[in-house]
Order: C-alpha cells, then sequence, then structure tokens
C-alpha cells in the first residue's frame, strides 16, 4: 500500500497538465516483472501543459485556493460532500467544518 500511494505522490508532483498522466506508473510497471498492466493513454494526454497557465499573474492566497478547490472538487462530485472529501484528501467532517468556516466568514467580495 505504501509502494502505490508512493506512486501516486510521485505522479502528482510530475505532472503538468490537466490530466494526470499515467507515465510514472508504467515506469514502474515496466521496472517490475510482471509486465504492462495499463492501457496506452492517448498522446494529447502527454503534452505538458505550461506552468505559467495555471496561474494568474497574482498568486491566489491560501484562502482562495482553498476555495476554488473545495468548489472544484462539490461541482466535479455533483453536490455530494462525502465524494468532494475523499477527491480533496479529508474526511467529510474536515470539509464539513471547512465548508462551515466559509459561511460564517465574509469572502473578499463582502469585506
Amino acid at each position: 500500500m505504501r509502494e502505490l500511494e508512493a506512486l501516486v505522490f510521485d505522479a502528482v508532483a510530475r505532472h503538468q497538465g490537466v490530466t494526470l498522466s499515467l507515465a510514472s506508473f508504467r515506469e514502474a510497471i515496466a521496472a517490475t516483472d510482471e509486465g504492462p498492466l495499463l492501457a496506452e493513454e492517448p498522446d494529447s494526454a502527454e503534452a505538458p501543459a505550461s506552468p505559467a497557465g495555471h496561474f494568474p499573474d497574482r498568486l491566489p492566497t491560501l484562502r482562495e485556493a482553498e476555495d476554488h478547490l473545495i468548489t472544484e472538487a462539490l461541482h466535479r462530485a455533483e453536490g455530494n460532500q462525502g465524494v468532494a472529501a475523499g477527491l480533496l484528501g479529508l474526511s467529510r467532517q474536515a470539509l464539513n467544518k471547512r465548508l462551515s468556516r466559509r459561511r460564517e466568514s465574509p469572502g473578499p467580495a463582502d469585506a
């Protein structure tokens, strides 16, 4: 299990595009005797995106980044907080605490 976790962390750290590439997983599998276990990805997923395209000129604050990530996770999970929490690597309770904090504190537009 730790090896899989390390592979995932490595893949996330190395990826540059929107879609997580399976290249690092393929490399790890190729290093074993078991051979290829994963299907080939389309070439478009392998094309790296510009790192500068991820952020505007001004970096978001941690609160802004957190708000954006929570909003995106809830969108992808179609409002299901348990699934969204899993996407963010949080427990459902931790996500609920962050959502409560967002409702209680005024946002940048309210200040």
